[in-house]
């Protein structure tokens, strides 16, 4: 029996694709931390691998694990909104990259393919957050 002050099990859906996105960014940290290329990690994986390149993604990534972590814990759904038009402009500009870039010109041998399916399962991500957001936003509308 729920209690009021209860929220319904399909409101956590989105607390926990939010928390499972921060647990992803920090497993990208450790990977890149231990330089370990790992599929779906590293998104550019065949991509000559950069020493710069790899600490600004570090530092990106702790802050995006927090900030999705905290996200997950929040109350309000200010920041997974903002979560939500972030994401939607960095899956853009994957796209723009993956699109206009020869990747060839770095080797012959990478598969631009890979590169588009990791930017589909983002997306495929992305559209799970925006209706677990959006069924959340019609429960705390229809409670309040």
């Amino acid at each position: 029996m729920r209690t009021s002050n209860q929220k319904p099990y399909r409101v956590l859906s989105l607390r926990f694709l939010l928390f499972a996105g921060s647990v992803y960014f920090f497993l990208v940290v450790a990977a890149h931390a231990a330089g370990i290329k790992v599929p779906g990690l590293f998104v550019y994986i065949q991509y000559p691998f950069l020493c710069l390149s790899g600490q600004n993604n570090l530092g990106l990534c702790i802050r995006l694990g927090g900030i999705f972590y905290t996200a997950s814990r929040a109350e309000s759904l200010v920041l997974s909104r903002s979560i939500l038009v972030a994401g939607f402009g960095a899956i853009c500009m994957l796209t723009v990259i993956n699109f206009e870039t020869d990747f060839r010109t770095f080797s012959e041998g990478i598969d631009v393919n890979r590169f588009h399916v990791q930017v589909l399962l983002l997306l495929l991500y992305w559209l799970l957050l925006f209706f677990a957001y959006r069924r959340e936003k019609e429960i705390s509308h229809t409670s309040s």
